[in-house]
């Protein structure tokens, strides 16, 4: 009976001595059961978990052997949830999971397993956990009264910190121009990270206008942040001169060298 137990525990031993080295969204190094904390997660985000292939145990030919796979096992995740698995034998693996779009807050487990085809190591599995949440968004203005002149540039810098652990695109616009003309601005973060970016609009008119930014990630229009800004646009001689150094209308010879003139003036301010 001594003997049989003894066996048994050697055996468990073994099959715990496989890890699993997790090198991003966060980092650590996980054996058979163990609960890796992936964070915070916006619904309709896609996490990508990327691995060491290193198994932590000797294979048949005496060096260190290698996983071949890691892969989210379908029947754990949440309802609505999906999972692509890592390509055969890539380095490092990269397994990535997608929250449903419409999953409420709240906490998730679900279980990723490595497999080793050729060198026998056990199949080694782990459960992640991850918190569902829609404020992984946070957005600013450096500044929000911003002054150009009439058809000149008016730059905003938006601030944009992406709290998840999933990388994401967000989409920038606004709205209160006298015409709708500036462009919509499509900007990567990575995950737990945070990007500040030029966004320019421009007005024909004069006038003082009251702006909306809007930010939303293209995974789901449930995250979203949005900031308030001032654009002042007013015409002067020295503007009428800068708009000049932007392009030559077609104008008689003579007007088109005091234009000329005026636009290097301008810029030598």
């Amino acid at each position: 009976m001594k003997n049989v137990l003894f066996a048994l525990l050697i055996l468990g031993s073994l099959a715990g001595a496989a890890q699993i080295v997790v090198i991003e969204p966060v980092a650590g190094a996980l054996s058979q059961g163990q609960v890796l904390d992936l964070g915070v997660v916006g619904p309709g985000q896609k996490v990508e978990i990327v691995a060491e292939r290193l198994t932590g145990e000797k294979g048949r030919g005496g060096s260190e052997a290698l996983w071949d796979r890691f892969v989210a096992v379908p029947e754990s995740l949440p309802q609505g949830w999906t999972s692509e698995p890592s390509k055969f034998y890539e380095s490092p693996m990269r397994a990535y999971v997608t929250v449903s779009k419409d999953a409420p807050d709240g906490d998730y487990v679900f279980t990723l397993k490595t497999i080793d085809e050729y060198e026998g190591v056990l199949q080694t599995t782990m459960q992640c956990k991850v918190s569902v949440s829609r404020g992984v968004l946070e957005t600013g203005l450096l500044e929000e009264r911003v002054s150009a002149g009439v058809e000149q540039p008016a730059v905003y810098y938006v601030r944009l910190k992406n709290k998840s652990s999933a990388s994401d695109v967000f989409e920038i616009s606004v709205t209160g121009l006298p015409k709708e003309n500036a462009v919509v601005k499509r900007i990567f973060v990575r995950h737990n990270s945070e990007s500040t970016v030029p966004y320019e609009v421009y007005s024909g008119e004069q006038g003082e206008y009251a702006l909306s930014f809007g930010i939303v990630s293209l995974s789901s229009d449930a995250i979203r942040d949005g900031q308030k800004g001032t654009l002042i646009t007013y015409s002067s001689l020295y503007y009428d001169m800068l708009a000049c150094s932007r392009g030559i209308l077609l104008f008689p010879s003579v007007e088109q060298t005091l234009y000329a003139i005026f636009g290097i003036a301008a810029n030598l301010k």
